[in-house]
């Protein structure tokens, strides 16, 4: 039993963390949609999600700060920045984009074969489907912010994500097996990668692409303890998927 309470205490986090994101976007985004001059040229929706985005981007960060002080862990401890390093990171992104995408196809046809009767034009709805989700909200960032915006917000999402999920929680709950550990950071990583996707549809590609990222990412900070690579990595493997 004692080896459960960290779990569960994170797990406690995690989801206050995630009920709270949920009201606050649903909140805050209207308002802040509806006094953009945006909306006039692209549509509520579009700057909905944007705002949504950002909002999620900046609340990630104060829940890190809150994860920190429960945990008492020092993420940024594993922070090294090293040329070689990033560039490493860089390939490894564009690495797991591959596994991802391959990982998704294989399903998709998978999953389409199942119905004979089905055209083959149901893969296309499989396409709309991986849009989805937070996919959504980087798309149209993409569309109707600028670059500096786009890259900027992106970066803190996955830079934050990286630090609670391998070296906050990884190294919070290392003392009690890695295996452990890491079974756990990837099992959260999912979870909160398809908690609010609108359809199953919707959340398997994330879900293939969080167990990607989040099992090649747990097994190298457990070697390397560095989670520079990986926050360079996740970033390359947003970019690849957004454009």
């Amino acid at each position: 039993m004692t080896a459960l309470w960290p779990i569960a205490l994170l797990s406690v986090c995690i989801a206050a963390y995630n009920g709270a994101l949920v009201g606050r976007i649903g909140r805050l985004s209207p308002f802040i949609a509806r006094h953009l001059s945006l909306v006039d040229r692209f549509g509520w929706a579009a700057v909905n999600d944007v705002a949504r985005l950002t909002i999620a981007a900046v609340s990630q960060l104060l829940f890190l700060m809150v994860l920190i002080l429960v945990t008492r862990i020092n993420p940024l401890a594993s922070l090294r920045w090293h040329p070689a390093v990033i560039a490493a990171g860089a390939l490894l992104g564009v690495a797991e984009m591959g596994l991802a995408s391959f990982m998704a196809y294989v399903l998709m046809r998978a999953m389409t074969s199942l119905g004979p009767a089905r055209s083959l034009g149901a893969v296309d709805d499989w396409l709309v489907a991986a849009r989805g989700g937070w996919m959504r909200y980087f798309a149209h960032a993409v569309r109707i912010t600028p670059p500096w915006y786009l890259l900027s917000v992106t970066l803190l999402y996955v830079a934050v994500e990286e630090v609670i999920f391998r070296a906050t929680i990884i190294t919070y709950l290392l003392p009690h097996g890695s295996a452990q550990a890491l079974i756990y950071s990837v099992l959260a990583f999912t979870v909160v990668q398809v908690l609010h996707t609108p359809s199953w549809k919707t959340g398997i590609f994330p879900a293939l692409g969080a167990i990607a990222v989040g099992g090649v990412h747990g097994c190298l900070f457990l070697v390397t303890g560095d989670v520079t690579p990986l926050i360079v990595a996740h970033f390359t493997f947003f970019l690849a998927a957004v454009w």
